[in-house]
């Protein structure tokens, strides 16, 4: 496991990133809450990071670094894809 509190090199990781080709599925839950009602979602190809990354790996790269995850910075949520930012 990669410890990326002490990565530098992140063109490490740029490299690393697999390309998903996306497609079409159905989404939801026909037996569950109304907020799951079955869809139909596109979603255009992507890429991922092909090293995986534990919620500890992750709170050591925010404990090194300082940042604010979108999650706790509302200013970055409301500019997020989904709200017409970035």
């Amino acid at each position: 496991m990669i410890c990326l509190a002490l990565l530098t090199d992140l063109s490490v990781l740029a490299a690393d990133r697999r390309l998903l080709s996306g497609g079409t599925f159905t989404e939801g839950d026909a037996y569950g809450d109304a907020n799951e009602t079955l869809c139909r979602v596109t979603v255009a190809p992507f890429r991922m990071d092909a090293i995986e990354v534990t919620n500890r790996d992750f709170a050591q790269l925010v404990a090194a670094t300082g940042d604010v995850t979108d999650v706790k910075n509302p200013a970055k949520v409301m500019s997020g894809p989904i709200n017409g930012g970035r």
